[in-house]
């Protein structure tokens, strides 16, 4: 090629160049912008004073996450579900699994449920508001057409009116509606927790403690044929066996308790619920755990049943015959969009040594109305047997909780106890019919600021002692920013062993992503004589840290020293506990 050739190659090339150029601009001037991928949320950074200039200044994007392109967030959580700032433009779709990431480290998984355009929920367990979670790639943009189509003619009016006509004329064929499978996330939970825990406790009083517990709970886990696994058992061993003064098990180095053993078909598409086993009842208020069974019948407003089974020991759960219990039940639910309402009753035949064989009936209501006031009632007749309460009303129970105006919330309940049972777990100081009574009040003055007062009454029937119990509470829950918050409070107490307490708490997020919660309190007890008054100071301090998405970590100390006791009295004592919690 000559020089001559070579310099007009060039100039052809640069005319190229020059000719593009402005093309490339204007699409991209004409290129819709960008989609702000959602980041985690990070750290907030204050503000910095920027000089003023005279014209525009370029300034150098700040990157906002290493992952921040393609990640979706989860804005929100309740128990058992996720409410995610992505949807069905971003790639998301019934069924599908996220694998969820917290600070960088694996955070459990999660099936999406429903979706929208840019939302959707994601049932899973232990999530938390900021966990992250990759996005599909987005599909290429469809190129813009420049030019665009006149618009057809109208048609005619007598057209539209010819085919108006034959439109209504046309008949519709009826398609029977078939529902698509439930996700299995719908069910209910599936899951396996594992606990390894161990407890020491050191008093001046006394000999020490020391134990150790392994923990099973199952809620719901699939077995075959329909059927579900509830289990809650744990095994305790003592490096020494209590003494035989001990209250709780004397004697015991070892030792197992099963609380809940059952097999259980409850699925939306049978009309009859079977448990077997050691079963926890459901709708049957007041029924405690008995080994039998319990069959249902479902219908479109409720359930009807019936239920029976020999009652374990209180106290190790073993299998006994001096207790049992069978009867019927019955659940009823209406709701609109506006309220729900929700009725349980029992009746059955009771047996146990401290009354006899009797015959027991108790019903439980229960209200959300309109979304701002919840109300629920419960009461227990007992007839026949050893004893029997005043009007045959063994208990009965009132809760309301309901909110005033935007900022202000009230609850307040009242328990009547008639019939007084001993409980050999935990016998009571005075067991008798009582009365009970609590009310509080919350306002919230800002979002940095819960003004709280709490007061109660509580009166035994039979000694005719009362108390009586009221106090201010304060609540900062951004008082550490995102990281914590703070409370404290005060409580003065009124009547048989009156004196007051002062207490200060704060908790929130602490080094190494543990979740830290600090207490400290100050009682003054006025006992009647011959006691003396007592001053004890308290503190519980607990941590918690997830050592991966299905490994959690729990430390906790607990004691109270006396400042100001008497001789006889115990100076003071400590509690500490490990635990090892493992989800899968």
């Amino acid at each position: 090629m000559t020089v001559r050739a070579r310099w007009l190659a060039l100039l052809l090339a640069a005319a190229a160049l020059a000719a593009g150029a402005p093309a490339r601009a204007q699409e991209a001037a004409d290129a819709p912008p960008p989609r702000r991928a959602a980041k985690a949320p990070a750290r907030p950074f204050p503000a910095l004073a920027q000089p003023k200039a005279a014209g525009p200044v370029a300034v150098k994007p700040v990157k906002l996450h290493a992952r921040a392109a393609g990640l979706g967030t989860v804005l929100s959580v309740t128990a058992r579900r996720a409410y995610l700032d992505a949807g069905a433009k971003d790639g998301l779709a019934p069924g599908r699994e996220l694998r969820l990431e917290r600070k960088g480290r694996p955070a459990g998984r999660c099936t999406v449920e429903a979706v929208s355009d840019r939302g959707a929920t994601c049932a899973g367990q232990d999530l938390r508001a900021g966990d992250t979670f990759a996005l599909a790639a987005p599909p290429p943009a469809a190129a813009v057409s420049r030019t665009q189509a006149a618009p057809p003619p109208p048609l005619a009016p007598a057209e539209v009116s010819r085919r108006r006509a034959a439109l209504e004329a046309a008949p519709v064929a009826r398609v029977e509606y078939v529902a698509p499978p439930r996700l299995e996330t719908a069910r209910g939970p599936q899951r396996v927790e594992v606990s390894f825990l161990h407890l020491s406790s050191f008093s001046s009083g006394g000999p020490g403690l020391s134990q150790d517990r392994l923990e099973a709970r199952v809620y719901g886990a699939e077995v075959g044929a329909g059927l579900r696994l509830f289990l809650d058992a744990s095994g305790v061993y003592r490096a020494t066996a209590s003494s035989p003064s001990e209250r709780f098990r004397p004697g015991d180095a070892a030792y197992l308790e099963v609380r809940e053993l059952q097999l259980t078909t409850r699925e939306p598409d049978r009309a009859y619920a079977l448990s077997v086993g050691r079963i926890l009842p459901w709708a049957a208020p007041g029924s405690t755990v008995f080994d039998g069974a319990q069959l249902g019948w479902r219908g479109r407003l409720g359930e009807l049943g019936v239920f029976g089974g020999a009652v374990p020991d209180a106290v190790t759960t073993g299998l006994g015959t001096s207790r049992a219990t069978a009867g019927a039940y019955g659940a009823l639910e209406h709701a609109t969009d506006a309220v729900l309402v929700r009725a349980e009753g029992r009746v059955a035949m009771v047996r146990s040594p401290e009354l006899g064989t009797r015959l027991e009936t108790e019903a439980l209501g229960h209200g959300w109305l309109w979304r701002a006031l919840d109300l629920s009632g419960q009461a227990r007749l007992g007839f026949g047997g050893d004893r029997n309460a005043p009007a045959a009303l063994d208990a009965a129970r009132v809760d309301l909780s309901g909110r005033l105006a935007e900022p202000l919330w009230l609850t307040a309940s009242f328990r009547y106890v008639g019939l007084f049972t001993p409980d050999a777990a935990s016998p009571a100081l005075f067991p008798g019919p009582a009365r009970h009574a609590d009310l509080t009040a919350s306002w919230d003055a800002s979002r940095h600021l819960t003004l709280r007062a709490i007061a109660g009454y509580a009166r035994d029937l039979s000694s005719g002692l009362d108390r009586k119990y009221a106090g201010p509470e304060l609540a900062l829950p951004h008082l550490f920013g995102r990281y914590g918050s703070a409370s404290a409070g005060w409580l003065e107490e009124r009547g048989w062993a009156g004196g007051r307490s002062v207490w200060v708490q704060g908790e929130g997020d602490a080094l190494l992503g543990a979740r830290l919660l600090l207490r400290a309190s100050l009682y003054m007890d006025a006992r009647p004589p011959p006691l003396s008054d007592t001053t004890t100071v308290g503190f519980v301090a607990s941590a918690t840290r997830d050592l991966a998405a299905w490994l959690r970590l729990r430390l906790s100390a607990m004691g109270r020293l006396g400042v100001a006791t008497s001789a006889t009295d115990t100076l003071g004592g400590i509690s500490v506990l490990a635990g090892l919690d493992g989800l899968y």
